[in-house]
């Protein structure tokens, strides 16, 4: 047994990207009001693909290194070179030897392994096939084989696991997880592949996102903010975020197809009701791949050049304040996943476009999966379809959204009782 049930246990974060990505950030945030109800005077540190923003000071963590960051992915290498310093860096950070000092970023890691209690795979959805040869899968992934090599108790926080396309990307997941004290997913894809990867499901329980539970912003400060971007409070208004092109993971052809057919829809549903349609930033970094603002600018432009009433919140809010601006809205059209989240957390009804499994199982596990579209085969006449029904019926769903949120919240809190008595910290 480690120390994990003393009052003031060391928790190793691992696996966080950015926090210039309002829904991991969030997740970040919620991660350590979860963590710090099990155990309530802990200590928290976070190893980061992006450790050096300031946002992490900001909101009280202590930010390291990750694997990532140390094996130069950053920096706009060579899959070579960045495979090159990954096997050197991830053989450095294994050295359980207290006495090797190796450079600052390897030794503060290994020195946060050595010194936690507990190591804490963070909420979200970081584990999934992705790029011609399933890079950077494996320093992904590294974050938390480090803690088996540490002999440190892992737990897993709630989170979405695949698609996973390889038979080694499927190896590494259960190598990694299936020595967890703990694994908590958040839908029922992941669920269901968990079973089939053969994790052991003793070990495996379903728990909701942890981001509905985040606290949202004042409404004054949120009504503010819309009303400096020229948003008409007493009129309906439906609430938008894209997702950027991102990487190779996802067909180029789709999401062309994807930004053509939102656009139209759009256009033609604020004709028809006249509705105000509001544009968010959801995630703004940290690379320009990564940024939604770049899209979302264009299909803004390319809007009010058709006549449609747009509103584009073009700056970077927290969390917290995204949600409460969301809650300002009658209705949300969300592809980036927690910016629906953070609607329906407001009672807001949402359409949810997937990108990923992560969405389509988790608006099964919510049972709210009327309110889905798959972007790889959306089109015009299906878009429409959905946001009419959603428009139509948006007084009942919000209704209906009241149960779903507090269902969910009873499901945390359980989540939290079985942590607690994993640790004897009753």
């Amino acid at each position: 047994m480690s120390k994990v049930s003393d009052p003031s246990p060391k928790i190793l974060l691992v696996n966080f990207h950015s926090t210039m990505n309002a829904g991991d950030l969030g997740l970040l945030i919620s991660a350590r009001e979860f963590l710090m109800r099990a155990f309530p005077f802990c200590e928290i540190k976070v190893s980061a693909n992006w450790p050096d923003e300031p946002t992490y000071t900001e909101n009280g963590f202590i930010a390291l290194p990750s694997p990532w960051s140390l094996s130069g992915l950053n920096d706009g290498t060579s899959i070579a070179q960045q495979l090159r310093k990954f096997l050197l860096t991830i053989l450095q950070l294994g050295n359980t030897n207290s006495r090797r000092s190796f450079y600052p970023g390897v030794d503060s890691l290994r020195s946060a392994y050595r010194e936690a209690d507990l190591i804490v795979s963070v909420p979200g959805n970081q584990f999934y096939s992705s790029g011609r040869f399933g890079w950077p899968f494996p320093v992904s992934i590294s974050g938390t084989l480090l803690a088996h090599r540490h002999k440190k108790p892992l737990v897993v926080l709630p989170q979405s696991i695949g698609p996973l396309k390889r038979w080694w990307e499927r190896a590494l997941i259960r190598k990694a997880f299936g020595k967890a004290r703990q694994v908590y997913l958040r839908d029922d894809k992941s669920m269901e592949l968990a079973e089939e990867i053969g994790l052991p499901m003793e070990k495996v329980n379903y728990s909701p996102d942890l981001a509905l539970n985040l606290p949202a912003a004042e409404t004054a400060q949120a009504t503010e903010i819309l009303l400096n971007a020229g948003v008409d409070l007493e009129q309906p208004k439906l609430g938008v975020t894209l997702i950027s092109r991102m990487n190779r993971s996802f067909d180029s052809q789709a999401m062309q197809n994807y930004y053509a057919v939102v656009e139209k829809a759009l256009a033609g549903f604020s004709k028809k009701h006249a509705v105000q349609i509001v544009f968010f930033n959801q995630v703004v970094g940290p690379t320009s791949v990564e940024t939604d603002g770049i899209p979302t600018a264009l299909m803004v432009n390319n809007l009010r050049a058709q006549g449609t009433y747009v509103s584009h919140i073009d700056e970077t809010l927290t969390p917290s304040m995204l949600k409460a601006c969301y809650g300002q809205m009658d209705a949300f059209v969300a592809t980036r996943l927690h910016s629906g989240i953070y609607a329906i957390g407001m009672n807001v009804p949402t359409l949810f476009i997937g990108y990923l499994t992560k969405t389509q199982g988790m608006v099964k596990s919510l049972q709210i999966e009327d309110d889905f579209l798959e972007i790889s085969v959306l089109s015009e006449a299906s878009l429409r379809k959905k946001l009419e029904m959603l428009w139509a019926n948006r007084n009942e769903k919000s209704k209906k959204l009241t149960a779903v949120i507090a269902h969910a919240r009873q499901e945390t809190d359980r989540a939290i009782g079985l942590l607690k008595k994993e640790f004897d910290n009753d």
